[in-house]
């Protein structure tokens, strides 16, 4: 078996996305795709990397394939069944993640493959969906907007909740309130900073 087909079985077996592993090792989801199809060949000590993400312990143990293709038992350090997830206020958040501060809560979620943080509603531009006060899980490995999704943006210095929408001026997004009383917000693509995708909304974080 090559390093890449041993690599896209982990992922699989894991039921992880590329952009996750790619998070992981603090790399592009770009590169990890690249290895997979045997475009790129990781040296020794990036294969060790990509190894670590997935808990094995060895080479040789990689290359013989998840218990599903190899026969051996596994217990998986890289996606375990259930996660911790701070819950950061809207107003405390920062677009690269960083310095936010003690969070309020933390919740418990199954969620395996995603790279959540979850964040408390302070606006309603996007009631009666995702109302004030509701908590919102947001996969912050999917940070590339996409049409008529609802992502965390950074605009104009502060974060916001939309959905993404091409402009009718080129090089131009769209970002929609659901309130309709909300304008929408025209940012150029180039300026443009998504901070996740909107995975999950929960109405009442105690329940």
């Amino acid at each position: 078996m090559d390093f890449k087909d041993a690599l896209k079985l982990w992922r699989k077996h894991l039921d992880v996305s590329q952009a996750w592993v790619a998070r992981k090792m603090g790399t592009t989801r770009g590169y990890v795709g690249k290895v997979e199809r045997g475009v790129n060949h990781p040296k020794e000590e990036t294969r060790k990397r990509i190894i670590s993400v997935f808990g094995v312990q060895s080479l040789t143990e990689f290359m013989a394939g998840p218990p599903a293709t190899a026969g051996s038992s596994f217990v998986s350090l890289a996606a375990p069944q259930e996660v911790r997830v701070p819950v950061y206020p809207q107003n405390q958040l920062s677009p690269d993640w960083k310095n936010l501060g003690t969070p309020i809560m933390d919740l418990h979620v199954h969620a395996p493959g995603r790279d959540l943080t979850a964040v408390l509603v302070q606006e309603s531009a996007m009631n009666p969906v995702i109302p004030r006060g509701s908590i919102v899980m947001v996969d912050r490995g999917l940070a590339t907007p996409a049409e008529g999704k609802i992502s965390l943006f950074w605009v104009n210095g502060k974060a916001m909740i939309r959905r993404f929408s091409y402009g009718a001026t080129a090089g131009v997004a769209a970002l929609q309130a659901l309130d309709p009383s909300v304008s929408p917000i025209d940012v150029p693509t180039g300026l443009l900073v998504c901070m996740g995708l909107v995975w999950r909304v929960v109405a009442d974080p105690n329940g």
